[in-house]
């Protein structure tokens, strides 16, 4: 981005001046048109002459000022115009009237024009690829343009093969005119670059090229029109042809020779501009950065031992993060007297980049300030510094804080590759598993899986967990110790990702439960017997349905295990269909045993006996919410069950199960009633009706169950 005045070449000249000028242009114009008329063999010469001087003045200056060009388009343009206005001097000796080449016609100076402007039309498109490059061998596009136009010249005077380009007293011929619009179209194509690559050149310089192009063009236009070597069009393009050039001179030689410095030296000058504004960011940053940044001297002894060093510069984050203040021009060791005793490590740090120019990052303390710091160390030059560091102190703190409450924690802190190793371990995680210490544990386990698993393709299962959901919670796995004891472990774990989403490590934490999975496992038994016992008492209210509480409970907890659910749930839905029907002892015992279709009143007493067992067992404290899935086990997820009319979302997915389970077990077994329908008619009662009395997910477990698995009701 430019400012302003660099778009802008100064000038000295006064808007007097400039009228004289433009005065003189347009009078000098007036005067060839005068000449023309009066004696065009003159004109003609007036015209070509002027474009040699300018053609040459422009290579003069392009080529004495070749090694400042960064830029190669001028340069190349400069180049070729010395073969260009050599050509065109050919023409003017060889232009009809003057008589230097007896025994030619006006055919020869239209070939010589045609070669000088397709010599032309290619140096302008040639010169757009060194726009943004530098021209490094002028001498072979000298020595390549020397070349070429010999050649055409050749073509021209001693093997006659260049094409005919104009035929007296008829005009010009096929292939002067193509070639006319084929050097406008190449005029045309090197425009292009010119606009997208905008800030190669000086805008002014552009523009005034642009010009020189297009009245180049106009020129050509002209010269495919005319058939008198004298008459009107080849005038005109003429005209043309002068404008074309002074566009050219003024942007090359007047420009370059009055302002050489933003011709010649604009990429420079745009270095130095940028250079400036780098610097003013460099500045800024080093102000307002909120890291500290100092850059030293070092000072070494007479054996080359780094012993000091001084402060050439700090910015505003160094004082505030350190405290000191004014050590601008300071030794360190004026600053703090007792560094080389208290931290070595300091100055043989800073010494060691001064002297190798290798930078380090490390954290350290520096202890006469009692500050933690992270340090970044670069070298700039042999013999100094730069430090850029953060304050890390409370960091550092609370890494102490937690490192004691990861070593003093009672539950096994660790973590583990993907591969089975322990690369992190506490205290309490050694001692569980029989270890003297987290270093030992850390060494001696390689393979989580096989060392540690009682069940070793429980890690992949624990894996497969943690890679779909991303962690594991409570998971309840038996464990080997060192001396090859058991236990019980309750483990949580996470995945730890990189950017990728690939896994690097888990970490967790596990918990010896050994007594509290005995504890529970007592009170089961306990419970057991004391379920078992009511299950009993409903069975002699109810001896045809004898069998049915434990049918439904082995159904319930087969469709509760089909469906993933937890080992906990699946107990508390096998304790809840063992007594499921607990409430039946409040119904007498002539209704449960009517060998017929119950009347309405007889039913609504049927209907009771969920409440009436969520009523004996609401007081009772079990690990499950056994009273709920009794109460819950006729409610229908439409609202149409009872006693409640509890729709889906209100219902517990437990009483859902054995809502599934008691249907097809009903169905299928007898009946005082009725006989036995099968267990077809049951599931198709459970298909018939999935989504709409019972929850799609338990039918389709059941459903597999029976049709996949094989598994039957037994009696």
């Amino acid at each position: 981005m430019e400012d302003k005045e660099s778009n802008q070449i100064p000038t000295d000249r006064s808007w007097q001046e400039r009228f004289f000028i433009y005065t003189g242009i347009l009078a000098s114009f007036v005067a060839l048109y005068l000449v023309k008329n009066h004696n065009y063999v003159l004109f003609h010469s007036l015209v070509e002459v002027f474009s040699i001087i300018i053609a040459a003045a422009i290579f003069a200056l392009a080529w004495n000022a070749r090694r400042y060009f960064d830029n190669g388009y001028i340069l190349f343009i400069g180049i070729s115009f010395l073969f260009v206005g050599f050509i065109d001097l050919i023409h003017t000796l060889a232009y009809k009237g003057m008589g230097v080449y007896p025994g030619y016609n006006s055919d020869l100076p239209t070939q010589l024009w045609i070669a000088a402007r397709w010599l032309q039309a290619l140096a302008f498109f040639a010169a757009t690829f060194f726009l943004d490059r530098k021209l490094n061998r002028p001498l072979v596009v000298l020595a390549g343009g020397a070349v070429l136009s010999a050649l055409l010249l050749l073509s021209i005077f001693y093997w006659n093969i260049f094409p005919s380009c104009f035929v007296e007293g008829t005009g010009l011929t096929p292939f002067k005119i193509a070639s006319e619009y084929g050097i406008s179209l190449i005029l045309l194509i090197s425009i292009v670059p010119l606009t997208k690559k905008k800030d190669k050149l000086h805008p002014r310089v552009r523009q005034l090229i642009i010009a020189s192009i297009l009245s180049t063009v106009a020129s050509e236009m002209s010269f495919t029109l005319y058939t008198d070597a004298y008459g009107f069009f080849n005038a005109l393009g003429h005209f043309f042809k002068v404008i074309a050039f002074i566009f050219i001179y003024k942007a090359v030689v007047s420009i370059g020779l009055k302002q050489p410095y933003d011709l010649l030296f604009r990429d420079l000058k745009i270095r130095q501009d940028e250079l400036r504004r780098s610097e003013e960011r460099y500045h800024s940053l080093f102000k307002n950065m909120l890291e500290g940044m100092a850059y030293c001297k070092m000072e070494f002894d007479a054996d080359g031992r780094p012993v000091d060093f001084i402060y050439l510069a700090v910015n505003d984050a160094f004082e505030k993060l350190t405290g000191l203040k004014n050590v601008e021009g300071k030794r360190i060791t004026e600053i703090m007297p007792s560094i080389s005793k208290e931290n070595p490590d300091f100055l043989e740090l800073y010494g060691r980049v001064a002297t190798t120019g290798q930078p380090e990052k490390r954290e350290l303390l520096l202890k006469p300030l009692d500050l933690w710091l992270y340090l970044s160390v670069y070298s700039i030059e042999k013999g100094s510094f730069v430090s850029v560091f953060e304050n890390i102190t409370e960091r550092k703190q609370v890494e102490k804080d937690y490192r004691s409450i990861f070593e003093n924690v009672q539950e096994g802190v660790f973590r583990s590759t993907p591969d089975g190793k322990i690369i992190l371990a506490n205290e309490a995680m050694a001692k569980i598993f029989g270890y003297d210490s987290p270093a030992e544990i850390m060494a001696d386990i390689t393979d989580v899986a096989a060392q540690l698993y009682v069940h070793p393709e429980e890690r992949a299962s624990v894996k497969k967990i943690i890679a779909e959901q991303n962690a594991i919670q409570n998971h309840e796995v038996q464990f080997h110790r060192k001396d090859g004891g058991a236990f019980w472990g309750s483990a949580t774990m996470k995945a730890i990702r990189n950017g990728k989403d690939q896994i690097l490590y888990y970490e967790g934490i596990i918990e010896d439960i050994t007594e509290r999975k005995l504890s529970i496992e007592r009170l089961r038994k306990t419970l057991g017997g004391a379920v078992q016992a009511i299950a009993s008492l409903v069975e002699t209210r109810d001896p045809y349905t004898a069998g049915h509480q434990r049918r439904v409970a082995d159904l319930a907890r087969a469709i509760a295990t089909e469906m993933g659910l937890s080992g906990d749930q699946i107990d508390g839905i096998r304790i809840a269909g063992t007594i499921h029907d607990l409430g039946k002892i409040s119904v007498p015992s002539e209704i449960l045993t009517i060998p017929r279709k119950l009347t309405a009143l007889e039913y609504s007493l049927i209907k009771n006996h969920p409440q009436s067992g969520y009523d004996i067992l609401k007081d009772i404290e079990f690990p499950w919410p056994i009273a709920r899935m009794i109460v819950e086990h006729h409610e229908r997820i439409n609202g149409s069950g009872y006693p409640n009319g509890l729709r889906g979302e209100d219902l517990l997915l437990e009483s859902k199960i054995l809502a599934v389970a008691d249907v097809v077990e009903a169905m299928a077994t007898h009946r005082p009633y009725r006989p036995a329908l099968g267990i077809d008619a049951a599931l198709a009662e459970i298909t018939a009706n999935r989504g709409i009395l019972y929850d799609p997910e338990v039918v389709d477990a059941c459903l597999r169950l029976f049709r996949d698995k094989g598994y039957q009701i037994s009696h």
